[in-house]
């Protein structure tokens, strides 16, 4: 009888701690990865003038959701996480891609999409921006045809 107590004990005891690890894998492999978020803000040109209707997109590079937005007639933006639309983007090193929505969508006569405006660096990705912890409102990009 003995023998059946102590081994009846010694499974439970295994059994919780079973249990235990296996709720906390599951929250875990649950819990949302939680990112700094700060303000981000700025003002793009082109070629020294306000730019009008340039979307800009900041790619994280240490992984997360990315932030996005689009300039006023000012050449104005304020950056939203694409996922939440909370304002701000995450803190850290972006990758910065601008395109215009009528160029995306544009086509010649013969229904081959239109030139860009915008040289191949600033659509590509091939700008950085590192976001500061405190945020910014100095996001600026002064963006040309020259090379």
């Amino acid at each position: 009888m003995k023998v059946s107590l102590l081994w009846w004990g010694v499974g439970r005891s295994y059994g919780l701690a079973a249990i235990g690890l296996a709720a906390a894998l599951v929250l875990a492999g649950c819990e949302q990865r939680r990112y700094v978020i700060v303000p981000v803000s700025g003002r793009i040109t082109f070629e020294g003038k306000p730019m009008e209707g340039v979307h800009v997109n900041f790619q994280p590079q240490g992984g997360g959701p990315a932030s996005v937005g689009v300039t006023d007639k000012e050449g104005r933006y304020t950056l939203r996480r694409i996922d939440t639309q909370q304002p701000g983007a995450i803190v850290g090193t972006h990758r910065v891609y601008f395109s215009l929505a009528a160029e995306n969508v544009s086509q010649d006569d013969a229904g081959r999409p239109v030139k860009s405006r915008l040289p191949e660096k600033y659509r590509k990705g091939m700008i950085m921006f590192t976001v500061p912890p405190s945020g910014t409102n100095q996001a600026d990009f002064q963006l040309s045809s020259r090379p």
